[in-house]
C-alpha cells in the first residue's frame, strides 16, 4: 500500500523538508497497519526502517536486565 500524502504533515519536521527530500520519503514510503500485540521491535530484532506512529499506541517494556 503506498503512503498516503496527509501522513506527513502529522511531523512538523518533515513536514518541512525542502521538496526533493519530502518527495523521495513519500515515493518510498509504505503506511502499515500492525495487528495488536504485534512484537515491532525489541531486545535481537532491531527495526529495519524508520517506524512513526500515525494511529494507536505502543507499549515499550523490559522484563530483565
Amino acid at each position: 500500500m503506498k503512503a498516503e500524502p496527509q501522513w506527513i504533515e502529522r511531523f512538523t519536521g518533515l513536514s518541512n523538508l525542502e521538496t526533493p527530500i519530502r518527495q523521495l520519503l513519500m515515493e518510498r514510503s509504505v503506511v502499515m497497519k500492525v495487528p495488536a500485540d504485534t512484537l515491532v521491535f525489541g531486545p535481537g530484532k532491531s527495526p529495519e526502517n524508520m517506524l512513526f506512529l500515525l494511529d494507536g499506541t505502543v507499549r515499550v517494556q523490559q522484563v530483565s536486565e
